[in-house]
């Protein structure tokens, strides 16, 4: 989990840039407004084991 969390931190940036239906449009089949909600999230997250 956290190298994903890095991952978003560094992309952080451009995530203002794309709107949530370009986002969904690309492929992404989870969306999170910043690192602090896909924590509090992650047991439900596609991230998340099974």
């Amino acid at each position: 989990m956290l190298a994903i969390l890095e991952i978003l931190l560094e992309c952080a940036p451009a995530l203002g840039v794309f709107s949530e239906r370009a986002l969904r449009e690309a492929g992404c089949i989870a969306i999170y407004g910043d690192p602090e909600e896909l924590l509090n999230n992650d047991d439900s997250s596609p991230l998340a084991p099974s």
